[in-house]
């Protein structure tokens, strides 16, 4: 017998134990790599995929006027796709993305800690060919406070907006996607969700719950 084979057999259930534990590792190991190389160099090296004809027309991207929201937008006009940009403020975003490449450029303003808007924005958006979303709208706290000493009025706002936007969009925009038979949705979150902060308790559970919506909708 060979003896490695022997050694296993001779240590019974616990090594296969181990023997399965490592294997599964092995093969976590190597997906990590698999999606670091796709993601990093081959992204960089190999064909630009057409986003307009694998996804659609447009782009939406919440809180897309400044920030990374901003650089998701410039990267999607970049590869062709119509913007639309949802936010409360515009700091020019239209005007930036038209000077730079020929795409059309949409700009609604939404303050999404009013739980109001859902009804309007989803009549702004319907006649668009919505390809890709883009969940980038957040909120946290400027001051730094104590969960137990933040006021519910606060709460409710990051709530809404780092909650129940993610929901609503997902949602409104699936409705459209799920007839063509493609499309794409990014939720983008922060550190927060896998760093826990005394101070950030809350901002942690919210953008947990932003990674849940996103399995959901793979589903």
């Amino acid at each position: 017998m060979i003896p490695f084979v022997a050694d296993l057999v001779s240590c019974g259930f616990f090594g296969w134990v181990g023997v399965a534990v490592s294997v599964l590792w092995l093969l976590w190991l190597a997906e990590e790599v698999y999606r670091g190389f796709m993601n990093f160099v081959w992204s960089r090296i190999g064909p630009k995929k057409d986003f307009v004809k694998t996804y659609g027309k447009w782009a939406v991207v919440t809180g897309g006027s400044d920030g990374i929201g901003k650089g998701w937008a410039m990267e999607f006009a970049k590869r062709g796709m119509n913007i639309c940009v949802i936010s409360k403020d515009e700091f020019n975003i239209t005007e930036e993305i038209r000077s730079k490449y020929p795409v059309e450029v949409k700009y609604i303003n939404v303050d999404f800690s009013n739980p109001k808007v859902y009804d309007g924005l989803e009549k702004e958006l319907s006649q668009l060919e919505i390809g890709v979303l883009a969940n980038n709208v957040g909120m946290f706290l400027r001051d730094l406070e104590l969960f137990f000493n933040t006021s519910r009025d606060n709460l409710d706002k990051m709530v809404e907006v780092n909650v129940k936007t993610v929901v609503m969009m997902t949602q409104m925009v699936l409705k459209k996607m799920v007839p063509r038979n493609k499309g794409l949705i990014i939720n983008i979150g922060s550190l927060s969700s896998v760093l826990t902060f005394p101070i950030r308790h809350s901002l942690r559970s919210l953008q947990e719950f932003r990674r849940g919506v996103l399995l959901v909708s793979r589903s």
